[in-house]
C-alpha cells in the first residue's frame, strides 16, 4: 500500500494534491492501493470525490514537525511499503523521522536542501541532474533521482491528446489556480469592466477554484460582461482546455496540461516557488512570461496587454505549441508509478 501526505487550501493552493492524486490514479489502474493523509479537513472533499480515502490529523499543515506523533501512529496501523510526500513545509528532521518506518518518495519542485529519502522527483522543466548533484555534494547518501518532463503526472484524461495547430482566437481561458490568492481574477475582470471595449470580440472562460475567496467579487464584476464566462468546479478540463485557443495561466502544474492540450500560454508568478518554471518556460520559447504580478499594480493592463499581442502573433503561437506539446511525455503518471511499484520491497531498519 503506498500512502500519500500532502495538503490543499486557501492559501497554499491545490497543485500538491492534484499531482498526487494523478499518481494515486495511475496506481489504482495498475492494481496497488494508495490512500491519502492530510493534515485537515479542507482538502478532503477533493480527493474522496476521486475516490480515495483521506485520512485527516487535524494538525497544522505548515508544521509538519508537529504531526509526528499522530502520522506515525497512522503509519503504524496501515504499514504502508511507499510514503509519497508532497510538501514546501518539510525538514531534514521530517524526511528522516518518516524514513525510518517506510520507504519514502519526495517530489520537490524548489530544491530546498538535500532531502534525505529514496525516491526524488522533480518533472519540471527546469529540472536538473546537475543542480541535484551540487545540492547532495556532501550529502552521505543519495536518492534515486526521476527528472524532467518524461514524468510530469498529467491527469488521466490528458494521455490521448492530439497536437492541434493554432488557429484564429476566439476562446480565451483564465486560469488562476485553485486559490488565487493574489486576486489575478478580480484584478483583470475589474480592468476590463473599466475598458469593456477591450476583448469584447472573444470569449473568457475564467476557472474559478474551489477555494477561492473572491468568487462573489468575481461573479458580480462578471456578470457586467456579455463575454465572460465563469467555470466552477470543472470537471472536463481536457475538453475545456481543448476548447479554447489561448489561455493565461499562473506558473503552476496547469502549464504542462496547457502544453499537451497544444493552446498558446500566457503565464505569470504569484509565489516564490513559481520562478524557476515560468522563466524556463520562457528561455525555451515554449510561453509568454508576463512575470511577477506581486510586484505590479497594473495587473489587469499588463495581461491585456500580453494577451493581445499573442492574439496578433499567429506565427509566434504556433511556434509556442509545437515545442511546448513535444516536450512532455503524456505517459508521466504511469512512469511514476511503475517506479514506486518496483520500490515497494519492505525497508530494512538499523
Amino acid at each position: 500500500m503506498i500512502l500519500f501526505r500532502a495538503d490543499g487550501n486557501e492559501k497554499i493552493g491545490l497543485g500538491h494534491i492534484m499531482r498526487c492524486l494523478s499518481i494515486a490514479q495511475a496506481l489504482r489502474d495498475s492494481g496497488a492501493e494508495a490512500r491519502f493523509v492530510a493534515a485537515d479537513h479542507r482538502c478532503e472533499p477533493i480527493i474522496t470525490q476521486k475516490g480515495f480515502e483521506c485520512i485527516v490529523l487535524n494538525t497544522d499543515y505548515s508544521d509538519m514537525e508537529s504531526e509526528f506523533s499522530a502520522f506515525e501512529r497512522v503509519i503504524e496501523e496501515l504499514k504502508p511499503e511507499i510514503i509519497v510526500i508532497d510538501s514546501y513545509y518539510v525538514t531534514e528532521n521530517y524526511l528522516k523521522s518518516i524514513g525510518k518506518q517506510a520507504k519514502t518518495v519526495y517530489i520537490d519542485d524548489v530544491l530546498a536542501f538535500a532531502y534525505p529519502v529514496d525516491i526524488l522527483i522533480n518533472y519540471n522543466v527546469f529540472s536538473s541532474q546537475t543542480d541535484y548533484d551540487e545540492l547532495y555534494k556532501r550529502a552521505e547518501e543519495k536518492p534515486r533521482f526521476v527528472l524532467g518532463t518524461d514524468y510530469v503526472p498529467l491527469r488521466k484524461e490528458f494521455s490521448d491528446c492530439a497536437y492541434r495547430k493554432p488557429e484564429r482566437v476566439k476562446n480565451i481561458l483564465v486560469s488562476t489556480g485553485g486559490a488565487d490568492t493574489r486576486h489575478i481574477a478580480v484584478k483583470l475582470l475589474e480592468y476590463l469592466n473599466d475598458n469593456p471595449e477591450k476583448l469584447s470580440d472573444y470569449c473568457l472562460k475564467f476557472i474559478v477554484g474551489s477555494v477561492n475567496r473572491d468568487i462573489e467579487r468575481i461573479k458580480e464584476l462578471s456578470d457586467n460582461l456579455p463575454n465572460i464566462e465563469l467555470m466552477i468546479d470543472v470537471k472536463n478540463m481536457k475538453e475545456l482546455m481543448c476548447g479554447c485557443d489561448l489561455a493565461v495561466s499562473a506558473a503552476g502544474s496547469t502549464l504542462y496540461e496547457l502544453c499537451v492540450c497544444s493552446v498558446p500560454t500566457i503565464t505569470y508568478v504569484i509565489a516564490d516557488n513559481q520562478l524557476q518554471a515560468a522563466r524556463a518556460f520562457e528561455q525555451k520559447g515554449l510561453m509568454v512570461n508576463v512575470g511577477d504580478l506581486r510586484d505590479k499594480e497594473n495587473v489587469g493592463e499588463v495581461l491585456y496587454n500580453s494577451i493581445k499581442e499573442l492574439i496578433d502573433s499567429g506565427k509566434k503561437r504556433e511556434s509556442m505549441v509545437k515545442s511546448a506539446y513535444e516536450l512532455i511525455n503524456k505517459d508521466g503518471s504511469n512512469k511514476i508509478a511503475n517506479i514506486i511499484k518496483n520500490n515497494t520491497s519492505k525497508k530494512e531498519f538499523l
